[in-house]
């Protein structure tokens, strides 16, 4: 017999099981990452930028770029804030939302220089576009005189003439350079009559009229002649819109018909109808563009 002990039989060894791996959830962060890891928006950042570029190139145009004043100030809140945030590490896009702030900034300070710029430009052009002014008849010439450019921006030499306190004269031959709208005129008020219309009383104001300067094109424009208006015992008369017939002034060419070229010499008349009793004892001219003198308005005495 063996003394030798037979070796225990090992039972086999199961291997262990699989683990299982669930397949990583969108939108969270891969096993092992850290939540600083996580994907950042940048939707504040790219609203930045894209209301920046829209708010710049309106911001070059005047008036209408204090509307991209506007959205330059939305896009730089909404830079500013991405900025911060993503500084904070809790929004992606950081150099998009400086660049979109940067240009919403210079959207707004383009916008306000422009539209500062357009109402100067503005104030500069009214002050200039009219005015009317006038010398006294030569004393050694036998036609009418005419005024000096010079001698006619002198305040002092016209404010005293014309006002309602002390109203101009109609006939003495008096020649007033008008300026309105860019073109000139040269006129003088030669009658003022009472005559009958269609239906009552009209009051009929003659002249001549000779455009000196034309601001567009060859043919003077009625719109930069001055508008006549009456006036009874210091209030505006209430005209009637009663005319004179045609045929009573044919030589004459009514205001709305003053279009010619420089130096043709026009004879007008320009009338009102007026309320029964009502007799007028002031006209009035006022430039549809431009001021007279330093005030609105240049009064004439009617003599009626």
């Amino acid at each position: 017999m063996s003394d030798q002990t037979p070796e225990p039989i090992q039972a086999p060894q199961t291997p262990p099981s699989a683990a299982v791996i669930a397949p990583p959830v969108e939108g969270t962060p891969p096993p092992g990452a850290s939540p600083s890891e996580a994907p950042k928006g940048k939707g504040f950042a790219i609203t930045a930028l894209v209301l920046g570029i829209v708010a710049l190139p309106g911001a070059l145009i005047p008036f209408l770029g204090l509307g991209s004043a506007f959205i330059g100030l939305v896009g730089l809140v909404f830079g500013v804030i991405a900025i911060i945030m993503a500084m904070q590490n809790k929004a992606a896009g950081k150099v998009m939302a400086i660049v979109g702030a940067s240009l919403s900034a210079l959207a707004i300070v383009v916008a306000i220089a422009t539209t500062a710029a357009g109402t100067k430009a503005v104030d500069d052009a009214l002050d200039d576009l009219g005015d009317i002014t006038t010398a006294a008849p030569s004393a050694d010439s036998s036609g009418p005189a005419t005024s000096s450019t010079s001698e006619a921006s002198e305040p002092a030499a016209v404010t005293d003439v014309g006002t309602i306190d002390n109203p101009a004269a109609i006939g003495d031959g008096t020649v007033w350079t008008v300026s309105s709208a860019g073109d000139e005129w040269a006129i003088t008020f030669d009658t003022v009559q009472l005559a009958d219309g269609y239906s009552g009383k009209v009051a009929v104001v003659t002249g001549t009229a000779t455009p000196t300067a034309i601001a567009d094109g060859d043919v003077s424009s009625w719109v930069s002649f001055p508008s006549i208006g009456w006036m009874a015992n210091g209030a505006a008369v209430d005209d009637t819109f009663d005319f004179v017939p045609s045929d009573s002034f044919s030589d004459y060419r009514n205001t709305l018909d003053l279009e010619a070229t420089v130096g043709t010499e026009m004879k007008f008349y320009s009338t009102v109808g007026l309320p029964e009793g009502v007799v007028p004892d002031l006209m009035t001219v006022e430039a549809l563009f431009g001021d007279l003198f330093d005030s609105e308005t240049m009064y004439f005495a009617t003599g009626l």
